[in-house]
């Protein structure tokens, strides 16, 4: 691993109106290297991120890329310095196929000088999958037919279309396992594994301290704009991380929380079926947590669709407070006290426009 960093930051300052977010902050990334950077919401590790893509201006920053200062005033320019952005929040384009999201950023192959050869753009994206493992998905599948997973290893596997760059290239990964089962974490894993073997810089952003360490090989912390402290993995721990992000000792991480849970059930599944789900049954009781586990596909999210009445009943029913329910809509079930947090938040929980 070399001792001269890839991408570095010095003094990088940034202001919204008299708040400041980032305070002289600075950063080194190494070739061959996975940087984790951690901080609780707000620390100012998103605004850095988008100071290195060239979506936010700093006040200040002084920026070297291969020890040449750069100077990263737009998107176009952070990708073609070879910055890669893996984003927490999803940004594609549903009603494009698979094929067509992974080679956004890049010319389509072409045949008779003006026509998209489709034939090859599929190949090719067959073998940028297949490279990452992630054989299930057909290139020629439309964007919107997938899961939110599915869509999230699409947009991490575009991050690596461009396989001939002769120089290192820094990959910046925010939150990228957050819709991820632990299979298709451990498919990451592998791939920021090759990568460093390429020599290659990752900056790794999470809150998952068991992804830090067993992924990072540096961890750097933040809070209210500023870094606090930096160290290997290996000679640092948990605890010693938790007190960089809040500034305070936890005398209990986790401390344990009786609450009473009444024997009166409020939602009671008897023989739930939809088109997606069939035989489901489950009891819920007031003051009750009950959780629902499953892999990508297993239905959860298809049952949980079918109580707030989005998918019709094909077979069973729901009561509430004991009375009996089969004709639910979004509208009724909202009116009944029901109140549904959906997978893809930004396109199906907001009115963005």
């Amino acid at each position: 691993m070399s001792a001269t960093p890839l991408l570095s930051v010095r003094h990088a300052n940034k202001h919204y109106g008299g708040t400041p977010v980032l305070v002289d902050a600075a950063l080194d990334l190494l070739p061959g290297e996975v940087h984790a950077l951690m901080g609780e919401n707000g620390a100012g590790k998103s605004t850095l991120i988008k100071i290195l893509a060239g979506v936010v201006s700093p006040d200040r920053a002084e920026i070297a890329l291969h020890s040449q200062a750069v100077n990263i005033a737009n998107p176009q320019m952070a990708f073609d310095l070879g910055l890669r952005f893996i984003h927490q929040e999803l940004a594609v384009v549903p009603q494009l196929s698979v094929a067509e999201n992974l080679f956004l950023s890049h010319h389509y192959p072409r045949r008779a000088g003006f026509l998209v050869d489709w034939r090859q753009l599929n190949q090719s994206a067959r073998a940028v999958l297949d490279q990452l493992g992630i054989a299930h998905i057909d290139p020629r599948t439309r964007m919107a037919r997938l899961g939110t997973g599915d869509q999230m290893l699409v947009k991490i596997a575009s991050a690596f279309v461009a396989g001939d760059r002769k120089t290192p290239a820094v990959y910046i990964m925010d939150e990228p396992t957050a819709a991820l089962t632990s299979k298709e974490v451990t498919r990451l894993f592998g791939v920021i594994r090759k990568l460093k073997l390429q020599g290659c810089a990752v900056l790794y952003v999470s809150h998952r301290m068991e992804e830090i360490f067993q992924i990072a090989d540096r961890v750097t912390v933040m809070r209210d704009g500023r870094m606090v402290g930096s160290a290997l993995t290996k000679e640092t721990s948990s605890e010693k991380l938790i007190r960089l992000m809040t500034g305070r000792e936890l005398s209990q991480t986790f401390p344990v929380r009786e609450t009473p849970v009444s024997t009166a059930v409020v939602l009671a599944v008897r023989d739930l079926a939809t088109d997606y789900v069939r035989e489901v049954n489950f009891d819920l009781r007031a003051g009750e947590i009950l959780g629902l586990a499953g892999l990508a596909g297993a239905g959860c999210t298809e049952l949980l669709r079918a109580l707030v009445g989005a998918d019709p009943l094909r077979a069973g029913e729901i009561r509430l407070d004991g009375e009996t329910r089969t004709d639910l809509t979004p509208v009724s079930a909202w009116e009944r006290g029901f109140a549904y947090v959906p997978e893809e938040r930004r396109s199906q929980g907001l009115i963005l426009s």
